[in-house]
């Protein structure tokens, strides 16, 4: 029988397979082997126009979709557990809405989170599985949490467990409601992805919880970005960004920068990899700084669309204001394209200003644009840059590290 001795975990996402977040995908596929198997579900119903690849639509062919259940098939579930252990049940249903105090819309959503972690413990228990790893600290977390919870306190199975990887920047947004210090007390282990994000896990929870996070650093497969041949030098340099167009990523700033390079005479070409909310205020910046000839918006590519981005690129450039560790870094850095950065979140444990790449604060127009064109002048020190970036993703984010690290926590932490 398929998975017959081994230990079954499940993953909980919000949205999979997503184009954007392909590093989920990595680590499931790397994860599983001879003694894991690994069953996704997801919260959200996936879109079609998501399923870029013959392995996402693999993938979305055998994730559960919470969402996607019947309505049917729902109200039957809540019925039957609800028939078997009406005193737990209600117990349980109380306990979690008084963690909502006197916020009525965050009592609701926490119940929610609740009925959809039953749903998940329903749909695992059938299926021999007890651990419940959810990927980001919001709603994934709460409803693996409450699977767990469910699990033990009703159905009576002590040894449903979990656990979460906490991200960042969106992970702390609303972080009185989201209450990563209770997950965290609750959790049997947890991931933090980076340094930055451990100690940001630390800042929140009860120090007595500390030892039970790790960092395990996201990975891309090395063999799929292998080091280019350098490029020629260009009248115009092409700089691309990979990321979803919302207000964190900074790309106004970025268009700004792009600015104030042609008017000193170094003029760029901007293609954004991407899409998001925050489309039409780029699109008006773009207009307003008179930048229509010299920025393409792609919209969403597939993993081998953007791979040949990089490839193409000149400099690589993230003007964000706020990031965990961003894969699309680690792509640039990996292929041997000059990566410029801001100096957030976990981006200097990669990105080394001068060493590894070039580094900015934040919101800074200026200082973006002088590192953007040291970026693309091919100075002496471009090299050995180069070569320092690609060795800093080796040693740090290749992905059947991370794989080896995941395999290693769910084999102390989780009972076969």
């Amino acid at each position: 029988m398929a998975g017959q001795g081994k230990t079954r975990i499940a993953y909980v996402m919000t949205n999979y397979p997503y184009p954007s977040q392909t590093f989920l995908m990595e680590e499931i596929l790397g994860v599983e082997g001879d003694r894991f198997e690994i069953a996704p579900i997801a919260i959200n119903t996936v879109v079609e126009t998501d399923l870029l690849t013959d392995q996402h639509r693999r993938e979305s062919d055998r994730t559960t979709y919470i969402k996607g259940l019947s309505r049917g098939k729902i109200l039957a579930t809540l019925t039957r557990w609800f028939v078997r252990h009406p005193i737990r049940t209600t117990r349980l249903t109380l306990s979690v809405a008084r963690t909502g105090g006197t916020n009525l819309k965050l009592v609701l959503w926490r119940v929610f989170h609740l009925v959809e972690g039953v749903l998940v413990w329903d749909h695992c228990s059938r299926r021999g599985i007890s651990h419940f790893h959810a990927q980001f600290g919001g709603p994934p977390a709460a409803v693996a949490m409450y699977a767990a919870d469910f699990g033990r306190l009703v159905a009576g199975n002590g040894h449903a467990t979990w656990s979460y990887t906490v991200h960042g920047f969106h992970d702390f947004v609303n972080e009185n409601d989201i209450r990563l210090d209770l997950k965290t007390h609750s959790a049997t282990f947890v991931v933090g992805i980076s340094d930055f994000t451990a100690s940001q896990l630390m800042r929140i929870a009860d120090p007595a919880d500390w030892s039970k996070i790790s960092v395990v650093r996201c990975g891309i497969a090395l063999d799929r970005f292998p080091l280019r041949a350098p490029l020629a030098l260009r009248d115009v340099p092409v700089v691309v960004t990979v990321g979803r167009l919302s207000a964190e990523k900074g790309h106004i700033v970025l268009l700004n920068a792009v600015k104030i390079l042609a008017d000193q005479g170094l003029y760029l070409q901007l293609r954004l990899v991407g899409s998001g909310p925050y489309q039409a205020e780029i699109e008006r910046e773009i207009e307003r700084l008179s930048l229509t000839n010299c920025v393409s918006l792609l919209g969403m590519l597939a993993s081998h669309e953007v791979a040949n981005e990089l490839l193409q690129a000149d400099v690589f450039c993230l003007p964000s204001f706020a990031e965990g560790v961003p894969i699309s870094i680690m792509e640039a850095m990996a292929v041997g394209v000059p990566v410029v950065a801001t100096s957030v979140g976990g981006i200097p444990e990669l990105l080394t200003n001068a060493v590894t790449g070039w580094c900015t604060a934040p919101g800074r127009a200026d200082q973006l644009a002088e590192a953007l064109g040291r970026a693309v002048s091919q100075g002496p020190e471009l090299n050995a840059v180069l070569r320092a970036a690609r060795q800093r993703v080796e040693d740090l984010h290749n992905a059947a590290d991370t794989a080896i690290a995941m395999q290693a926590l769910f084999a102390v932490n989780v009972h076969r």
